[in-house]
């Protein structure tokens, strides 16, 4: 059998649902937290001790710029969700965004336009109890 390659992905966020996250990608082989990123570099360094996350970083651009991610998924407040998504579409890492990815269908549409431009795929899907 062959072995499948694990897929790496960047968190950004330190909180409660970046915990949930976490807690999930734990459960399966395929999945592998390599790096997380926070406003607070004590923040992010007490979350990769919790994780065993090996990288952790003050700066989610340096987080980018640093590591070699198969994808990010993005735990931040909704404020923050177009900027950080909109920052790994610039540097060609695919998005798994909490919901609400915008606020506006106009953010939205300019979110799919700047993603077409650099050549990304995006998928979104939603899932409810």
């Amino acid at each position: 059998m062959e072995k499948k390659e694990t897929f790496r992905f960047g968190v950004m966020g330190a909180g409660n649902i970046s915990n949930k996250f976490c807690d999930a990608a734990e459960k399966t082989e395929e999945v592998c937290v390599t790096a997380v990123a926070a406003r607070s570099e004590e923040r992010a360094r007490e979350f990769a001790e919790k994780y065993e996350i090996h990288t952790y970083y003050g700066n989610y651009e340096e987080m980018l710029q640093k590591e070699k991610l198969d994808g990010v998924y993005i735990g931040v407040v909704t404020g923050m969700h177009v900027q950080l998504t909109e920052l790994c579409i610039r540097y060609g890492i695919p998005v798994l965004c909490e919901k609400a990815l915008t606020g506006s269908s106009e953010e939205a549409e300019r979110i799919f336009k700047e993603n077409f431009c650099y050549g990304g795929s995006m998928e979104s899907f939603s899932s409810c109890k």
